[in-house]
């Protein structure tokens, strides 16, 4: 029981770091577009928002239309 449940930790450990650095990469990226500190943390929190809640009900309801 213990084997199985063990790859699956390391997969949701690698999933949370590919996450981070996507982030990095993209906060990165918009600080070199050219946005401010303060804009740059925000756009990347709405990023990886995106990314990890996608678009909320409300929204998809009104899109799918």
């Amino acid at each position: 029981m213990e084997e199985k449940r063990k790859p699956n930790m390391e997969d949701a450990i690698k999933s949370v770091g590919v996450t981070a650095e996507m982030g990095l990469i993209f906060f990165r990226a918009t600080l070199g577009a050219g946005a401010t500190m303060e804009e740059a943390m925000r756009m990347t929190q709405v990023y990886l928002s995106a990314i990890l809640f996608g678009r909320p009900p409300a929204e998809q309801e009104q899109g799918d239309e």
